[in-house]
């Protein structure tokens, strides 16, 4: 088995420099003193420990020595893993989604630069906001933008923007239960200990199915009715006193009572029907967040090991898509997902979460009303449907490689995701080196090694390749990869300098502060922020799941056996990927 693990030299190594990316080839089950042996032969090294233990000590395959371990030369063992601190303050969406930053007793300066928490937001200032943890609570409080010793000096730039729970604050409580806004990020707090749940079976499914909501029929024009009901009444007020009789009104009290009546059944089915619309709109909300959870939720469930909820019946590929329909209190059913149509094709593929948009209700009335306008829902997750064959992308590498982190963590986590294949196509510093560490997952330089790996994997479920560094013009290897891909039922997402002409139906330009995001899509074009996660939060991230897959045998899955594509030095130990973009085989940097 390739094992896939970073060397590192620690304070008592012989030798030192930056830690080097390792593939070593050895069978499964080899006593760990051989790979301490031929470890010490290639690369000097002297005792070596692995998550504390000696690696003299370890079998490969066996945890620790799994893929995305560290190999400490020179390392000191026996010592305890740091327990991780009480509170977390972890970001949902922007420019760090993902990350989890240590909330200590105190005042936490929320910012960017030197802050406590360092956000790299650009609508975030450099100390933007103040947590303070005391013993019996926890305020949070928006800074001034510009601190000027001049008390009459107004501020050079705006106030920044702090919201709790959806509403703009100058000086609030927080608690674990609450979503706070800074610039274009979403946070909230998280206790260490408290149960984060895994990505369910509806993680990656469509949400394209409406919720159905029955609206009173037969009602009319509600003016309309007032007039018929209030006429008679008024002819009988009129008559009576015109002839000065007045038995006119004892039949114009029917009118009256009729009237009565109507309206207060009009009333009642128009209450119903406003309780019915607003739980289908928070339901179709619930149900948009459980098919995206977002990278902090991921990150969060896999680095703070949560446990696997009970596995579904879904088999690989599939997912068990639906959701309850919204009930009031008697659990009568207020709304229902449409059925889709009879006939159609059954769609395995994966939706992708992007970021988040303001987007209409999914709703439908039934009977349908032509005026009916669904209510907007402002910060929902976007996804990316698996429908989209190709879609290039532009703006910043940086952002890019962001946004592709964010979609290799859902194809990694979600249980829908089993079994589906993954080619990664680039060289540098951007390429998410560390993705080498998942199953199914294939990282090459070439677009030959890429191909290779594309056809070891025909007669599986359709995969993604995401191509980095856009190739010069004429490059035929990356076109071919990309063909053979695109016949495969194979989604495509690469970065490029420009959409050329005739590009795909489906396009993301990605702004270059990396805040803001365009989707096209045949016939629209949806504005978002994108989530885009940083490298040391997907390090962290496949590294643990790596070691929580070799752990546990719910989570062992069926993967394309892929042979690694650089050269295999006469040591059996080479570097995964240079970083300086080229094809030798010596260590990475």
């Amino acid at each position: 088995m390739p094992l896939q693990c970073t060397l590192a030299r620690g304070p008592l190594a012989a030798t030192h420099g930056p830690p080097k990316e390792l593939t070593i080839h050895l069978p499964e089950g080899t006593p760990g003193r051989k790979l301490a042996a031929l470890l010490a032969d290639t690369h000097g090294t002297g005792r070596i420990h692995v998550a504390g233990e000696d690696l003299r000590t370890l079998v490969v395959g066996v945890p620790p020595l799994v893929n995305g371990s560290v190999l400490v030369d020179g390392g000191q063992g026996g010592h305890a893993q740091a327990s991780p601190p009480a509170m977390l303050l972890v970001a949902h969406s922007g420019p760090a989604a993902g990350a989890m930053y240590p909330v200590l007793r105190g005042r936490n300066l929320i910012g960017r630069g030197t802050a406590h928490i360092s956000v790299p937001d650009p609508d975030i200032s450099r100390e933007h906001a103040a947590l303070d943890v005391s013993f019996a609570d926890l305020t949070l409080t928006r800074l001034p933008a510009n601190r000027s010793p001049e008390p009459n000096c107004r501020p050079a730039t705006p106030e920044p923007s702090l919201m709790i729970d959806g509403k703009p604050t100058n000086l609030g409580p927080v608690n674990t239960s609450s979503t706070i806004q800074c610039g274009n990020s979403i946070f909230s707090l998280l206790a260490s200990k408290a149960p984060v749940p895994l990505p369910g079976t509806e993680a990656g499914c469509s949400v394209h199915q409406p919720l159905e909501v029955h609206r009173p029929t037969g009602g009319g024009n509600r003016w309309a009715g007032l007039v018929t009901g209030l006429l008679p009444l008024l002819l009988g007020v009129g008559l009576a006193l015109a002839t000065g009789s007045w038995m006119f009104l004892g039949f114009t009290a029917i009118s009256a009572v009729s009237l009565s009546v109507a309206a207060f059944s009009g009333r009642q089915a128009r209450r119903e029907f406003r309780r019915a619309l607003g739980q289908a709109v928070s339901e179709d909300i619930k149900r948009r967040n459980r098919s995206s959870p977002s990278a902090a939720g991921i990150a969060t469930a896999i680095l703070l090991e949560t446990p696997r909820p009970p596995a579904s019946a879904a088999g690989p590929g599939d997912s068990a898509c639906g959701a309850a329909a919204p009930a009031d209190s008697e659990g009568r059913a207020l709304a229902r997902v449409a059925k889709p149509g009879s006939g159609g094709p059954r769609t395995s593929g994966i939706w992708l979460r992007l970021g988040l948009a303001s987007v209409p209700a999914n709703i439908r009335l039934l009977p349908e009303d032509p005026q009916f306008r669904p209510p907007t829902l402002a910060g929902v997750p976007l996804t990316l449907p698996p429908s989209a064959g190709q879609i290039p992308v532009t703006g910043d590498p940086l952002h890019f490689a962001g946004l592709v982190r964010l979609m290799l963590m859902q194809l990694a986590a979600y249980p829908a995701a089993v079994g589906v294949p993954v080619i990664i196509l680039g060289s540098g510093a951007n390429v998410p080196l560390a993705a080498r560490f998942l199953k199914d997952c294939l990282v090459a330089a070439t677009s030959e090694a890429a191909l290779a790996g594309l056809h070891a994997c025909s007669g599986r479920l359709p995969g993604r390749l995401f191509v980095f560094n856009a190739p010069p013009a004429g490059s035929s290897g990356v076109e071919a990869l990309v063909e053979a891909a695109v016949r495969a039922d194979w989604q495509v997402v690469r970065h490029e300098r420009a959409h050329p002409a005739g590009s795909s139906a489906w396009t993301i330009d990605m702004d270059p502060s990396g805040i803001s995001a365009t989707l096209g899509s045949p016939g629209a074009r949806q504005r978002f922020i994108p989530d885009l996660v940083t490298e040391p939060v997907f390090d962290r991230f496949c590294r643990a799941l790596s070691a929580r897959q070799a752990t546990s045998a719910e989570a062992a899955r069926t993967c394309c056996r892929m042979s690694v594509p650089w050269r295999r030095s006469s040591q059996g130990v080479h570097a995964a990927l240079p970083r300086d973009g080229t094809k030798t085989a010596g260590p990475a940097h």
